[in-house]
């Protein structure tokens, strides 16, 4: 979990960093008192295949979602291909 804290810590501006570890451990924090709870409730009224296509299509949905709203890093852009001297800039 260190590993987790000093990503955030990166991520964050220099002066920021105290405000995204707040963030960021409160959302945990929400987020493990609430998914025993929801996950039970679910479980109980609905059963275990709902619960399970429930979570799966949450899965898919972040996944989704978070493919569409991180910033790709420069090195893992391709670079376009390079053109000779003689050709103009297709770009």
């Amino acid at each position: 979990m260190c590993r987790v804290y000093a990503l955030v810590t990166d991520l964050a501006p220099s002066t920021g960093s105290g405000r995204y570890l707040a963030v960021f451990g409160t959302g945990w924090g929400i987020a493990a008192t609430l998914a025993p709870l929801c996950g039970t409730q679910l479980l109980a009224r609905t059963g275990a295949i709902a619960l399970w296509s429930t979570m799966a299509a949450l899965c898919l949905l972040l996944a989704a979602t978070h493919l569409r709203t991180t910033p790709r890093p420069p090195a893992l852009h391709r670079p376009s291909k390079p053109t000779s001297p003689g050709e103009p800039d297709s770009a």
